[in-house]
């Protein structure tokens, strides 16, 4: 199902007039032009690359692309990288690499040689030619250019006549030469039924190499590939395994490249923690524009921007699909986890769905995830990367297991993966924080895999014991910290962990404690108030039998953490003709 659905994003792509490769190319980042006199002589290397912050970034270009496999010497068609333009490499590097340069060139130009004979009556054909001929691998460390070029890991090069602005690869008589290369390239084909659509092909031995996935190699990787013998059936070895047809293999790879290429216009990547996701639909949806948003938001955005994204998941959240032009509800939306492994691409989720399926999965998630601010800042809308940071200290530390089956449910609308709740409150007991993102997402996991009834903002009647004993160890702490202005360690600091896992161990000796800070208040009005909330709250205890509980399991606990951080955000809210402001004006 991933493949077809690439196959049919290209021809959408190239139905709409997207400057996407063409069969037989690829894009490919290009460092540096040789230009070259009618005669072949070397004129300069002008160097291609453009300021982005303080790193110099190669232009992109559609190429002739021939595929690589292994250490064979295969030179690419009228452009290549250092080791095969000018059969020389970075000094530093191994004695091989070295060795092998020069043996590099010498391939680069008999094949070219061989294969440009037909028009090399062509100026800019005879001059490449003449240049390749005449050129030693000894002159490289002679080039002006040539200690800037050694600074490039592996640059990439193509060539122009110097009073001309095509490049060699563009000249149409190149261009057919290409395709006619490609056609004898295919003397033998081996013919079968492509297994993407369906019909009698010559198929392909190698897919194109897929680029963009993060922490992958430079040159791409595999989606679809056999190396191993294990992996051969019914004697059919290599990519025959899988029967694709060359133009199809061609078109879902370059797709896929196209959706995972890092551009600033790019609004069809992703980056969650360590996977890199493409997205895209069958035709033309706003969910196209807003979803990389939605899941991982840029670093800044507009106040205009801002605003519009957050009326579109307003109205996502409130299933007011109606109200939301172009969204399209029947289109068919398709979002694909890649995670590199070596040469070769993993799959790490695969979700299809239509866009209205889609709008309901993040609502459903959004009111799950609902949980009142403390903060103005808080996210409305938290996304997927904001959520999943708040289980490890760090970026690394974060599960990809655990990322990637949170990520798959959010969109699917299915489980949460339940480890997620371990993860959030090992967190919570190692840096002893608990804010609004891990409020938020302890309660979506309690709504949505547990089926529990919990509060989006305080709720003095709720008797459940686990969320009573959060809020009265916010009340107890509130109370020490009036009493302590300036405090350096407060109960929180000192007896968390336990207060939420063994009650029974501490909430005897904190409630004694509080009767001494309480007497230390000088504001009678604040005292009576404390006194009042306080005996609320054990009148809530004594819906559960009055005492405090030997353990609380992991679940009561979340509930503990709910209750708390709801406690401690309502002594923060500003309340109008509140209880406090009473018990204040008759005193």
């Amino acid at each position: 199902m991933i493949l077809p659905a690439l196959v049919r994003y290209y021809k959408r792509l190239e139905a709409g007039g997207v400057a996407i490769p063409k069969p037989g190319y690829a894009e490919q980042k290009v460092h540096f032009e040789i230009l070259l006199e009618p005669d072949g002589k070397l004129f300069a290397i002008n160097d291609l690359r453009t300021p982005n912050g303080k790193k110099l970034a190669p232009r992109v270009m559609q190429l002739p692309s021939i595929a690589r496999s292994g250490s064979a010497l295969n030179s690419q068609f009228t452009w290549d990288n250092t080791q095969y333009v000018l059969g020389a490499v970075q000094p530093d590097q191994p004695k091989k690499k070295r060795e092998r340069a020069p043996l590099a060139f010498a391939a680069f130009r008999d094949r070219h040689i061989d294969r440009l004979k037909e028009i090399k009556d062509v100026p800019v054909v005879a001059a490449f030619l003449r240049f390749i001929k005449e050129w030693s691998p000894d002159r490289a460390a002679e080039l002006d250019a040539w200690e800037d070029i050694c600074g490039e890991a592996g640059p990439n090069f193509v060539f122009r006549l110097r009073k001309e602005k095509q490049y060699l690869h563009d000249h149409p008589k190149v261009e057919e030469r290409w395709r006619d290369i490609q056609t004898e390239q295919a003397d033998d084909p081996i013919e079968g039924f492509c297994l993407i659509g369906g019909e009698r092909t010559e198929l392909a031995r190698l897919h194109p190499m897929v680029k963009g996935v993060d922490g992958g190699q430079a040159r791409g990787g595999s989606l679809v590939g056999f190396n191993n013998q294990a992996f051969t059936s019914y004697g059919k070895d290599q990519s025959y395994n899988a029967p694709t047809g060359t133009r199809a293999a061609f078109e879902y790879s370059t797709a896929l490249s196209y959706l995972l290429r890092r551009d600033g216009s790019n609004r069809h990547r992703m980056k969650i923690v360590d996977m890199t996701v493409g997205f895209w639909a069958e035709s033309d949806t706003c969910m196209e524009t807003y979803f990389g948003e939605i899941c991982d938001p840029p670093q800044s955005m507009d106040e205009s921007e801002a605003k519009k994204l957050g009326d579109f998941l307003e109205r996502i959240r409130d299933g007011r699909l109606a109200d939301i032009p172009d969204l399209h509800p029947e289109t068919r939306f398709y979002i694909l986890g890649l995670t590199p492994n070596s040469a070769r691409l993993v799959v790490r989720f695969w979700c299809q769905c239509t866009v209205g399926k889609l709008a309901d999965n993040l609502a459903s998630h959004y009111r799950d995830i609902e949980m009142i601010r403390a903060f103005d800042r808080d996210p409305r809308f938290p996304s997927i990367w904001q959520i999943i940071r708040q289980t490890a200290r760090e970026t690394k530390d974060i599960s990809p297991l655990l990322n990637g089956q949170f990520a798959q449910a959010v969109f699917q609308g299915s489980r949460y993966p339940d480890n997620l709740l371990g993860a959030v409150m090992n967190r919570i007991r190692a840096d002893q924080t608990i804010n609004y993102l891990r409020a938020a997402l302890i309660r979506a996991l309690l709504v949505r895999n547990r089926k529990e009834n919990i509060p989006v903002t305080l709720d003095t009647s709720c008797t459940d014991i686990g969320y009573v004993l959060g809020r009265l160890f916010a009340v107890l702490e509130k109370i020490q910290e009036e009493a302590q202005p300036g405090i350096n360690a407060t109960i929180k600091d000192r007896c968390f962990t336990a207060a939420s896992a063994t009650p029974v161990t501490v909430f005897p000796r904190l409630v004694r404690l509080s009767n001494h800070h309480l007497g230390k208040l000088e504001n009678v009005g604040r005292r009576v108030n404390f006194e009042r909330l306080l005996g609320k709250i054990i009148d809530c205890l004594s819906a559960n039998d009055g005492g405090f509980p030997a353990h609380l399991a992991a679940v009561e606990q979340g509930k503990f953490i709910i209750g708390y951080y709801q406690q401690r955000t309502d002594f923060f809210t500003t309340k109008e003709n509140s209880e406090e402001e009473a018990v204040e004006t008759a005193s």
